[in-house]
């Protein structure tokens, strides 16, 4: 078990680092699309691990389920980051950064709760319409949907 942890908390910390590097030159707009976008689709991608670390997890004794909540807590804190750092710029409008976080950190649920929408949406459909969202609820009312394809 730990060794399925470890390499899905690595998969997160690899996403981070690469959408980081990616994105360099990027407005914090595109920054966040990125980011978001790289998280569904490794979410999705690893479905089958993630729905059994989410099962498993009530399951596990106290210490290793910290390691799971630990890594929801540094996703959790990367997106705080990006967030807050676009309000900073005068990008962004949110009196509550963290918040829009964890909104974020739940759209990673599609692994365990696309039977709900698979029937209406494709995860790159998924995928654009909640990034969509979230850009909205930070004052990016310009953007559009398109704009994640």
């Amino acid at each position: 078990m730990l060794v399925l942890l470890g390499f899905f908390f690595e998969k997160d910390q690899e996403d981070m680092d690469t959408a980081t590097e990616v994105t360099t030159n990027l407005n914090c707009a595109d920054v966040l699309t990125t980011a978001i976008q790289m998280y569904i689709l490794k979410n999705d991608r690893y479905q089958d691990l993630y729905k059994f670390i989410t099962h498993v997890t009530a399951n596990l004794e106290p210490g290793r389920r910290h390691l799971v909540f630990e890594s929801g807590r540094r996703v959790k804190c990367y997106f705080e980051t990006l967030i807050q750092r676009g309000v900073d710029a005068g990008e962004f409008r949110t009196d509550n950064a963290e918040l829009v976080a964890v909104n974020i950190l739940f759209l990673g649920d599609w692994a365990t709760r696309r039977w709900v929408l698979q029937r209406r949406y494709t995860v790159e459909e998924y995928t654009r319409e909640m990034t969509r969202n979230i850009l909205l609820q930070l004052g990016i009312s310009s953007f559009s949907a398109d704009d994640t394809a």
